[in-house]
């Protein structure tokens, strides 16, 4: 291989190297996003309504992705109606945190026990939009997981960057 095409293989390493780390910063700045839509969402409903909603459907599940405990994952799913003004409306929201956080599994056999023989619930309404409505209005899990995990890969193409302007190509 002569030293141009060297250079030139390294060089479209590098170029490679920063779309692929740009591809993963486009991720992470999606992860920050929904993090602080999740917190938002949730001041939001601070104003909302509280109405008692006929629970139609509860269910507290394990998706195992694996063979052992650590690799389960829990998740809680919801259906409810309710009426205002004569209009009947349903519902699917358990929490806005859902399905960005995972449960663990002492959360949702604690879900599990509050909401399995029910048939009336609390639910939050938004007046100005009924047909917007949660179970839980408030931040569950560690909802900054995400928004920490999307700050350090937004900065990988950074630090990429500086590392390729340091070193220099190769000269034969």
């Amino acid at each position: 291989m002569s030293s141009n095409e060297s250079r030139r293989s390294v060089l479209a390493l590098r170029i490679w190297g920063m779309v692929i780390v740009s591809l993963v910063s486009l991720a992470a700045f999606s992860f920050i996003g929904q993090g602080f839509e999740i917190i938002l969402k949730s001041k939001q409903t601070d104003s909302w309504v509280k109405h008692d909603a006929k629970l139609l459907e509860f269910e507290a599940a394990v998706s195992d992705s694996g063979n052992s405990r650590a690799s389960a994952v829990y998740s809680i799913s919801v259906k409810y109606k309710f009426n205002i003004n004569n209009k009947e409306f349903t519902g699917d929201v358990f929490s806005h945190s859902y399905p960005l956080v995972s449960w663990n599994k002492a959360e949702a056999e604690i879900e599990r026990k509050r909401y399995d023989q029910k048939e009336i619930i609390k639910i939050y309404v938004n007046p100005l939009d009924p047909s917007e409505s949660v179970v839980q209005p408030h931040m569950r899990g560690k909802v900054w997981q995400p928004i920490i995990f999307g700050i350090v890969f937004a900065m990988l193409p950074f630090i990429l960057l500086y590392y390729f302007i340091k070193t220099p190509l190769p000269r034969y």
